[in-house]
């Protein structure tokens, strides 16, 4: 069977915010069709053969991480060694203001890739529109202001007490010091990435 459902947008972001694209009061139309009607056992044998099929994707990801790091520290030939936990910390830039500090507030602007050049976030308009990653809701252009603290990727937390204010730096992660086998949007599991930061400004934790 097919059907039709009409949806007041209203009812369907009830207690979350409706995309700056669409006016409150819209409807919105939903076309559904029945295509597959399968018993429980079948519905728990495929999700047993998906998660088998993720686990053997994730262990192929891990095997392959370090060859993938290795190629591209060699093609972009970046000479810095890698700090014990294997962040490279390549300083565009040298600031000439004081260096951040755990607890402190900062504020950055930031670029985030996959070793492939594939932009996963970034608070610079042009790159956000040219790769595909523009959000409208987003304050571009302005740095971003955030806590130096646990929260953050663990690379973000070695790299950043290494910058004063001012100074650009370009860093690289392993999975181990981003997010590891998890995955995000277009961010495999076990993916190094690369990130351009500029230390903007910074505000003395109390």
């Amino acid at each position: 069977d097919s059907a039709s459902f009409l949806i007041a947008v209203d009812s369907m972001f009830q207690g979350r915010q409706i995309p700056p694209f669409i006016k409150k009061g819209t409807m919105l139309t939903y076309t559904l069709k029945l295509r597959k009607i399968i018993s429980k056992e079948e519905l728990m044998k495929e999700e047993a053969k998906r998660k088998e099929e993720e686990t053997a994707m994730k262990q192929m990801s891990k095997n392959e991480e370090p060859k993938i790091l290795a190629r591209y520290i060699e093609e972009n030939k970046i000479t810095v060694k890698p700090t014990a936990s294997g962040l490279y910390y390549i300083e565009l830039k040298k600031g000439s203001g004081p260096k951040a500090k755990i607890g402190d507030m900062i504020l950055v602007n930031y670029t985030g890739r996959l070793l492939d050049g594939r932009v996963f976030d970034t608070n610079d308009k042009e790159t956000a529109q040219s790769s595909g990653n523009y959000d409208a809701r987003k304050p571009y252009g302005e740095p971003v202001t955030f806590p130096l603290n646990d929260q953050l990727f663990k690379g973000w937390v070695e790299a950043l007490p290494m910058m004063n204010k001012g100074t650009k730096a370009r860093i690289v992660l392993p999975s181990s010091l981003a997010i590891g086998e998890g995955s995000s949007g277009i961010i495999p599991p076990y993916a190094p990435m690369v990130f351009e930061v500029e230390l903007v400004d910074i505000k003395p934790g109390k």
